[in-house]
């Protein structure tokens, strides 16, 4: 996010990264562009989420910068003021300056909290605890908080998911509204003689909503989700700037047509169709040599891609002595193989997709000059894959290639003697006779006199496969002689078990989060509002309990589906072979 600050002049830009706090001077180039020239840059520790410029009597405004893990740090030019954590919140949240009362305000964990920005200062990291002015539990998660500087009287605008609610700077109540939607944006402002607040909320199904303090004046529909807004000049009037959730910037003003709705009308142009016809053949040869890029190595020939000046060569590859895997299963084989790409090329990325092992998944290449022969190794892992196909795409500016190549079976398995007897059978009629094993599987087959009989072990366990075959028969019986399969299996239930009563305990948990909610928001419409006794403990404690139970039905959602993989990997493998 991005803010102007008023420092040393009045054209400085902050810029927030989640891991960079840069301070920006925008100059007058030569051709009349403007110009940023970093002025300073801080290292964050924490990962930020949001930033805000708080005004200083006599001195430069500070920069309010909140972390991922609710902790709040000050900076005042190129030096940090101070760092410290809110242990009142249980995650981060939006946050405002009122500029009358010299308060922060903080919204997180259902409560909207306030501080006097002196009193935040002359707390150092460790020491005391610090008090806020006031707090108010708004039974609801605060999405975003507006205020409208009104040197007589401010106000706080707090957008909830369901509810918009004002506050004076003291914390008490003025008015709120209850939204049927989600809310996801808010811009409020002062307008008219009285002062009136009209207020703008943008809800997930695309509506916009104005009103005029808690008086719905109209809606919009528009054809996307506003995830920000704000206010701007355009062709003489002042429209409303929304940022979509298609990464649009869309700038648009409120009319009286039935819509509500209009993007200001451009400038007319006339159409070049000629030109038109031209790029569009221009895109459909692009789009006819693309599609003929991806080529599949079963033989000798490497798959190669070419579309127009960028190139890629695959190799067949092999197997690497010694192993270049890292596992903690110990000595498993690697195969690599050697993308080529022709010098002279920048930026270029790699992906690769594979169910196999590889050290990495993705490539960035600043220049190919040094780095046309790149070596990509593949190696079981601690999952057997349930695919040996892999597929290499290559990014270099507005191109893509796609490349494919199949790996050899004994990457994955290795003979072993067969075992005719087993409890777990599979039998498998084909539309044909079955081929020769050894001409099928030449790599894996344990023993030339017997072609039409395999016994595979897969690496890393102790699963052995046996797949035999008779004669011109249409039959074929995969036996499986495994210890763990059972014992595999058996977990898997009871996995699924637990997977099943944790999701009734999460449903319990996020009821119990709407239970609380809807006694709080009633509270909340009356001006007189008291405080609950303990409340701020309730908030945590139901919070809590809510993210430790999404957090153990993760963790067990990927447990499950690790020993889904396995078993399908399994029955896959016997299949292929």
């Amino acid at each position: 996010m991005a803010q102007f600050v008023p420092q040393y002049s009045s054209h400085t830009l902050a810029v927030l990264t989640p891991k960079m706090l840069i301070m920006y001077d925008i100059e007058k180039g030569d051709t009349d562009s403007p110009v940023l020239q970093q002025m300073y840059s801080h290292n964050l520790v924490e990962t930020a989420f949001k930033m805000v410029s708080v005004p200083v009597i006599d001195a430069n405004h500070h920069i309010l910068v909140m972390g991922i893990g609710a902790s709040m740090s000050i900076y005042d030019g190129e030096q940090c003021v101070l760092s410290r954590l809110l242990s009142t919140s249980l995650h981060p949240g939006p946050i405002g300056v009122c500029h009358s009362s010299s308060s922060i305000i903080v919204g997180s964990s259902g409560t909207v909290r306030s501080v006097k920005y002196s009193l935040l200062t002359a707390h150092s990291v460790g020491g005391k605890k610090l008090n806020f002015d006031w707090a108010l539990a708004v039974g609801d998660s605060v999405v975003d908080i507006q205020i409208t500087q009104n040197e007589s009287l401010p106000t706080i605008m707090v957008l909830c998911r369901k509810r918009l609610v004002a506050l004076t700077s003291g914390g008490n109540l003025k008015f709120s509204f209850d939204l049927q939607c989600i809310g996801l944006a808010l811009k409020s402002f002062n307008h008219g003689p009285t002062n009136y607040i009209i207020s703008i909320v943008s809800t997930n199904t695309g509506a916009l909503l104005v009103l005029k303090d808690n008086i719905l004046m109209w809606t919009s529909h528009t054809p996307f989700v506003a995830r920000y807004l704000d206010l701007c000049d355009a062709r003489e009037a002042i429209c409303m700037l929304t940022v979509a959730d298609t990464n649009q910037m869309v700038v648009g003003y409120l009319g009286t047509e039935p819509s509500l709705y209009r993007i200001p009308i451009a400038p007319n142009r006339s159409v070049d169709y000629a030109a038109k016809r031209a790029q569009m053949a221009e895109f459909e040869e692009q789009i006819r040599l693309f599609g003929g890029g991806g080529v599949d190595i079963d033989g000798d020939e490497a798959p190669r891609a070419t579309v127009k000046e960028l190139t890629a060569t695959l190799d067949a590859g092999e197997f690497d002595n010694p192993t270049r895997a890292h596992t903690k299963h110990g000595d498993i084989p690697s195969w690599t193989l050697r993308l080529t790409l022709p010098p002279d090329l920048r930026d270029v990325q790699i992906n690769v997709h594979a169910d196999l092992q590889t050290e990495t998944k993705s490539y960035m290449i600043a220049n190919t000059k040094d780095a046309s022969l790149i070596p990509l190794t593949f190696f079981i892992g601690d999952v057997p894959p349930v695919d040996p196909h892999i597929t290499v795409a290559v990014h270099h500016e507005s191109t893509q290639l796609i490349l494919t190549a199949s790996l050899p079976l004994s990457l994955i398995a290795t003979p072993c003697s067969v075992a005719r007897q087993a409890k777990h059978k599979v039998t498998l009629d084909v539309d044909g006779p079955t081929h020769d094993l050894t001409e099928l599987l030449p790599d894996i087959t344990s023993s030339p006199s017997h072609t039409n009989q395999i016994g595979l072990q897969i690496l890393t366990t102790d699963v052995v496969v046996c797949i035999l075959t008779a004669g011109k028969s249409t039959r074929i019986n995969v036996n499986f002689a495994v210890s763990s399969a059972v014992e595999a299996a058996e977990n898997y239930v009871q996995l699924e078990t637990k997977y099943e009563k944790e999701k009734e305990g999460l449903t319990k948990n996020a009821a119990e989060v709407r239970a609380m909610q809807a006694v709080l928001i009633p509270m909340t419409r009356n001006t007189k509002y008291t405080p609950l006794a303990n409340l701020t403990l309730l908030i945590e404690t139901t919070y809590n309990r809510l993210l430790s139970a999404i957090d153990s039905h993760a963790a067990t959602g990927i447990r499950l589906n690790g020993l889904r993989r396995c078993q399908r990997s399994l029955v896959v493998r016997g299949k292929e072979a």
